[in-house]
């Protein structure tokens, strides 16, 4: 969990993001990753549930990848 540190096993519910990658040749590229959202069970802390992050991949909130990111303002 991001507010307590507390890791968590038990499974929320999922969805599904799509950002932008940077294009392979001339096409583009536009990942599916499936998210999970996990369950906060520690009873002080203020948050119910978190969803998993992917800070190597993908900022958070963002659309496209690091990578593309970088490309963009290359």
């Amino acid at each position: 969990c991001p507010s307590c540190a507390q890791p968590s096993s038990r499974v929320h519910s999922h969805y599904q993001r799509t950002p932008r990658d940077v294009p392979f040749g001339t096409k583009p590229v536009r990942l599916l990753l499936q998210v999970r959202r996990f369950f906060c069970d520690q009873p002080a802390c203020p948050r119910r549930t978190f969803a998993e992050r992917l800070p190597d991949l993908l900022p958070r909130k963002a659309q496209r990848t690091a990578r593309s990111t970088a490309a963009v303002h290359a």
